[in-house]
């Protein structure tokens, strides 16, 4: 019974922040706004789903001395939420490209920047990678 709850809370969580993500954009365009309230959604799927979130003692970043790449071994889909609530700074995710289609989900990752990645394509999963070293170049973490 506790996994349908997490399940469904999960899903009106993901519907609603994405949804305020879109409509919020235009305040917005480069996405900072629908950062935000990815990391408030990551910390309330988080809360509910009953992970506690530890962070380990590292150096503080500093966003003017980014930006920064991020790289995890994404074990489970905790990582991704992890990385939304424990960063101290906005970060667009290199997402499969799956994701795109998820109506709302999806759109509102490619509002907000996140580069999209073929894994089946050689080349085009290479096109994705280069995409996310200009968001880095431009001044954006990823």
């Amino acid at each position: 019974m506790r996994a349908v709850f997490n399940y469904a809370a999960t899903i009106l969580l993901t519907l609603f922040w994405a949804t305020l993500g879109i409509l919020t954009m235009p305040l917005s365009p480069r996405g900072g706004l629908y950062l935000l309230y990815a990391r408030i959604w990551s910390r309330m799927v988080l809360a509910v789903s009953g992970v506690r979130l530890v962070r380990a003692s590292v150096a503080p970043l500093d966003p003017r001395k980014g930006p920064y790449l991020f790289m995890t071994n994404h074990s489970s889909h905790f990582d991704i939420l992890s990385l939304f609530a424990a960063l101290p700074l906005p970060v667009r995710m290199v997402a499969k490209k799956e994701l795109r289609a998820i109506p709302i989900f999806g759109w509102s990752m490619w509002m907000a920047g996140f580069v999209f990645i073929d894994r089946g394509d050689r080349e085009r999963a290479a096109e994705s990678i280069r995409a996310a070293g200009e968001k880095i170049r431009s001044g954006r973490s990823v």
